[in-house]
């Protein structure tokens, strides 16, 4: 059977090179637009999470919904080794967050406020990668130092080693002014990082928010952001964590955010970053039209093929069933012949796409222009570049061979419709 699809494939060589050229100029684009679809999401992510919150956080029940330093969570070190010691964890950053009052002679600004462990932040963020001036907070300093965002800066008019003064409300209520000396300033590209926050070492949150309570020595943290080797185990690893810290139900006719439950839970990269989340989706929906309708092309393609290959052969389908041949032997013969078109076209192509996109990803696009300032103003680098992933490639293939298929199976099924003595009759 093998040897004479290979013979009918080529009976008519214009219609093979044509089905052949169509699904893999198909296959190149497909796998050149999921590649740079999922590269421009992914960068989307790891520009938000790795500039700010982490992939993983634990923090107390109703601290999401409402993030505010009354709902800090109460810690114990057993807490934190814990955390530690669990496998893929590389990094343990507890956080203290806020709101405040920032003042630097006449200028002010409303700002939120976040006190960092800063050798621990490093392994999680990349904030410390993207001083411009001064440097990053020192963790030998017995100053409270700070660093903030470029706009903010420019807002205030402070410079790397001035002062400047941080009103902010405690945990019990009262209100405390701490002096903090400007150690840097960033260039995050993020519009909240670079106009509204200041990021102050761990001890200097401490003061200024108050969060601990002496008496029974409890230390309380707003979150603590964990690190992991690879963002591939952050999905494994908050698995783990949301078994051992679930969110509990609500009780009736109770809202989150007010719950007198204080339980540690566990928080995922999606519930942190619910707006990058939602443009995904919705960026995803419109690239799934354009899918949509290249397959349509490519599959309708495959199915014209096959049934012209069936027409143009209706004498012989005819005389091989006079002579005992079964039907469904004739359309696994047509489906090997589509078979033997469709895989070195997949391949090829695939294999051109993946190769271009290689490239692309050692050379990345920066937009410029208009196009760039977009991207620069939601929040994330003006950079275009693809990233090479596995699962993308098989969704190429697989969304290209599987239509094609069974368009292919359906036309072929018009064989169990010819009638060999009426076809005979005719010659």
């Amino acid at each position: 059977m093998l040897k004479v699809s290979f013979r009918n494939i080529f009976r008519n060589k214009r219609r093979t090179i044509i089905t052949f050229i169509l699904i893999s100029v198909g296959s190149i684009i497909f796998s050149i637009f999921r590649f740079v679809s999922f590269g421009v999401h992914q960068d989307m992510i790891w520009h938000v999470v790795e500039l700010n919150t982490g992939f993983i956080q634990i923090a107390a029940n109703g601290w999401l919904e409402n993030p505010v330093i009354e709902r800090a969570m109460d810690t114990t070190p057993e807490l934190i080794q814990e955390l530690k010691n669990m496998e893929k964890i590389h990094a343990v950053a507890p956080r203290i967050a806020g709101h405040g009052l920032i003042s630097y002679r006449e200028n002010s600004r409303f700002i939120s406020v976040l006190g960092i462990d800063a050798l621990q932040e490093k392994k999680i963020t990349t904030i410390h990668k993207r001083i411009t001036e001064g440097s990053y907070l020192n963790p030998e300093s017995d100053k409270h130092q700070g660093i903030i965002g470029y706009k903010l800066a420019r807002h205030l008019g402070v410079s790397p080693g001035d002062t400047v003064y941080i009103i902010g409300s405690q945990f019990d209520g009262s209100m405390r002014v701490l002096s903090v000396e400007i150690s840097g300033i960033y260039k995050a590209v993020d519009v909240e990082l670079d106009m509204s926050r200041i990021i102050i070492n761990l001890q200097a949150a401490r003061q200024l928010f108050s969060p601990d309570d002496p008496e029974s020595q409890i230390k309380r943290y707003t979150s603590i952001a964990l690190g992991v080797e690879h963002y591939r185990d952050a999905e494994d690893v908050y698995g783990r964590l949301s078994e051992k810290f679930p969110i509990p139900e609500l009780e009736k006719d109770e809202d989150r955010e007010n719950s007198e439950n204080y339980d540690p839970v566990a928080l995922f990269w999606e519930d942190l970053n619910p707006g990058i989340v939602q443009m995904v989706i919705l960026d995803e929906i419109q690239n799934d039209l354009f899918y949509g309708f290249l397959l349509i092309i490519i599959a309708f393609g495959v199915l014209n093929n096959v049934q012209m290959s069936i027409h143009e052969r209706n004498r012989e389908l005819g005389i091989l069933l006079a002579l005992g041949t079964r039907p469904r032997d004739l359309v696994a013969m047509i489906l090997l012949e589509t078979l033997i078109i469709m895989i070195p076209s997949l391949i090829i192509g695939n294999a051109v796409g993946t190769g271009i996109c290689y490239y692309w990803y050692l050379n990345p696009i920066v937009l410029g222009g208009d196009f760039g300032q977009m991207y620069i103003d939601m929040g994330f680098e003006p950079i275009l570049r693809p990233i090479l992933d596995t699962f993308q490639l098989w969704v190429s293939i697989l969304s290209i061979f599987v239509p094609s298929m069974t368009l292919a199976l359906i036309a072929s099924r018009r064989v169990f419709k010819l009638n060999p003595v009426q076809i005979i009759g005719t010659l």
